[in-house]
């Protein structure tokens, strides 16, 4: 372990006591701050760059992504695993049938929303010990008529009168 950084006691320019690198006396205080502006200032930019390179390259990338996960099976699986254990209420709102019937022009927020309704039907049935499910408030795949997976189509109820409900208005 090599030891970069020492306390002086001594006040930096920016009114600073803590440490300063060994190598060229700066401040580790002023340093921090310093590269966090220059983060926040080059991070939108970074991200347009980021942009215009996926368009261009989309292909390329893909296709390395893809031989990755070929190459990685095991390592894919994990990472998939862990993001399921993290949040399955954003998993439960994407399953394949409801992915179907959620339109591609939903926002982030709204997203976000219907992953929140699955968060708290999980929290109730677990605080209040009944069962809690997400219903569809006009089925997904009704008899007359066929709703759609959006955040305004969704209500928490008691599992038992959902299921009552089944497929019905």
């Amino acid at each position: 372990m090599t030891i970069t950084t020492h306390l002086t006691g001594v006040k930096c320019r920016n009114g600073h006591i803590g440490e300063r690198f060994i190598s060229d006396k700066k401040c580790v205080d002023c340093v921090r701050e310093r590269d966090r502006k220059r983060y926040l200032v080059r991070r939108e930019e970074k991200r347009r760059y980021d942009r215009e390179y996926y368009k261009l390259n989309k292909d390329v990338i893909l296709e390395n992504a893809s031989e990755w996960q070929k190459n990685n099976r095991k390592r894919k699986n994990e990472i998939c695993s862990d993001y399921y254990h993290r949040n399955p209420h954003k998993v439960a709102s994407l399953t394949r049938s409801k992915k179907r019937q959620r339109p591609p022009w939903l926002s982030k927020d709204q997203r976000n929303e219907m992953a929140e309704c699955y968060r708290l039907a999980k929290m109730l049935s677990k605080k209040i010990g009944v069962m809690h499910h997400v219903d569809h408030i006009i089925p997904l795949n009704g008899k007359v008529v066929s709703g759609l997976h959006v955040p305004w189509n969704l209500q928490v109820i008691p599992a038992d009168v959902n299921l009552r409900k089944s497929n019905s208005l």
